[in-house]
């Protein structure tokens, strides 16, 4: 990623009949309002750091206005009438375009892949496996044994792991004992985004 800054001029006066401190060339200064554009890999991102300069055309010498008191009043005029450009603010106008439209668009895929595993929920059969999240921050998984009425009963994995859930995925890896839920219990782990992934086993 290329970082970039620059000063560009923003309005400036006519020649000034002044010489130049620098180079003592006469007649080539002009009071000059200047902002520091900022760009990354050559797109302008924002302006910042407004100024007014008295400035010399022969050797690119920028001086304070304090330098010449007689267009303090000229230099002050420029830096109220001149406005920030707004095509400096491109780059970060497109970012937060962007931003937003990734935004938008994971909070849409969030909300169909939370209506597709809540319909899976409402679909639950026997051998379907349940991976979700423990209070630890692992993975874990479940296997649906059978189905009475409104309450699932399943065999808990008693493995877990903050990697790869799958390489824990072995029959041998569940418990015999069976556990409890209702499918108001599993919904609420849904909403909680506890529940990751609901698949079917054999």
């Amino acid at each position: 990623m290329l970082y970039q800054t620059n000063y560009e001029t923003l309005k400036q006066s006519p020649y000034i009949p002044e010489e130049c401190p620098n180079c003592n060339i006469k007649g080539k200064m002009y009071v000059r309002v200047i902002a520091k554009v900022t760009r990354i890999n050559f797109i302008p991102m924002w302006m910042s750091d407004k100024k007014a300069v008295v400035h010399c055309d022969v050797c690119s010498y920028d001086f304070l206005p304090i330098s010449f008191p007689k267009h303090t009043d000229k230099a002050e005029e420029l830096y109220r009438e001149s406005r920030y450009k707004w095509y400096y603010f491109s780059g970060s106008a497109l970012f937060f375009i962007l931003a937003g439209v990734l935004m938008i668009g994971n909070y849409i895929n969030s909300a169909e892949k939370s209506k597709e595993e809540m319909e899976k929920l409402s679909n639950l059969t026997k051998n379907d496996v349940i991976i979700y999240t423990l209070d630890n921050g692992n993975y874990t998984s479940m296997k649906i044994d059978h189905i009475t009425g409104n309450k699932i009963f399943v065999h808990k994995n008693k493995l877990s792991t903050n990697k790869n859930v799958y390489a824990i995925e072995k029959d041998t890896n569940y418990s015999q004992d069976e556990t409890v839920y209702t499918l108001e219990q599993l919904k609420k782990m849904q909403e909680e985004e506890k529940i990751k992934e609901i698949y079917e086993g054999f």
